[in-house]
């Protein structure tokens, strides 16, 4: 069972039990709009695997709810070689209100980016300590939440309509920016799934992060890894994603 701090518990652990719940095609296509990255770090396209999940139910449109329409989505590229995770699509499935007038949606086992994270990514290493522990990017592309975008917009003095390509800008986590950037809403699940795994990543921490615009001009974050520098387990309390 997954611990999803002040949220509910997520029962499902394994790509099967996510798979019996939501699609879940895999190929081996590669990230999308990411080649001058994946070029300037020596990363080979074919490396990636691709997970994604998609769940989507239709019911009968009200007044109240006229689309009609709910869904969820996530998309992962893993080099577990490299120790490489690439996010792009990242659409928590979340209860929305319902209205007694249509049906209650299937119950989501899994509510959190941090939690499908890791689901993923232990699959991929087939559960392997080594693999595991190998994690050191975590790239979050084609950022849409506004929150994230005027934050990254804020911390790039001289933004001109453009994120500069890779590496982009730097923001080490000993700054304010660097923090700032993380406790956005496409950083913090990624504080939320080291301090919850332990067992399994080990000690981790992040000491940067890099700002840059994908091949396609999207904003990007580039989170670097780190092995921890502390004996004591972090305690997180809060709702984490």
């Amino acid at each position: 069972m997954l611990n999803n701090g002040i949220g509910p518990p997520s029962f499902y652990t394994s790509i099967a039990q996510l798979t019996a719940w939501m699609k879940a095609p895999k190929d081996e296509s590669g990230p999308k709009n990411l080649d001058t990255m994946l070029k300037a770090q020596s990363w080979n396209t074919a490396d990636f695997m691709e997970w994604g999940f998609y769940y989507d139910q239709t019911w009968i449109p009200t007044t109240f709810w006229p689309s009609g329409y709910w869904e969820a989505g996530f998309t992962f590229w893993i080099n577990t070689d490299a120790g490489v995770i690439i996010a792009s699509r990242a659409y928590a499935p979340k209860e929305p209100l319902v209205p007694a007038s249509r049906p209650t949606p299937t119950p989501r086992p899994i509510t959190r980016w941090s939690d499908f994270t890791f689901v993923v990514y232990n699959e991929a290493c087939h559960g392997d300590l080594t693999c595991l522990r190998r994690l050191t990017w975590l790239i979050r592309s084609d950022v849409r939440n506004p929150s994230a975008i005027a934050m990254a917009i804020k911390a790039l003095p001289d933004f001109e309509d453009r994120y500069e390509h890779w590496p982009g800008t730097n923001f080490g986590m000993d700054t304010d920016v660097g923090k700032s950037l993380l406790g956005t809403p496409n950083g913090y699940g990624l504080g939320w799934l080291l301090a919850n795994h332990i067992v399994e990543f080990g000690v981790k921490s992040v000491d940067s992060v890099a700002v840059f615009g994908n091949d396609g001009v999207e904003l990007c974050f580039a989170f670097h890894v780190v092995d921890g520098d502390v004996d004591t387990p972090m305690v997180l309390d809060g709702e984490g994603n």
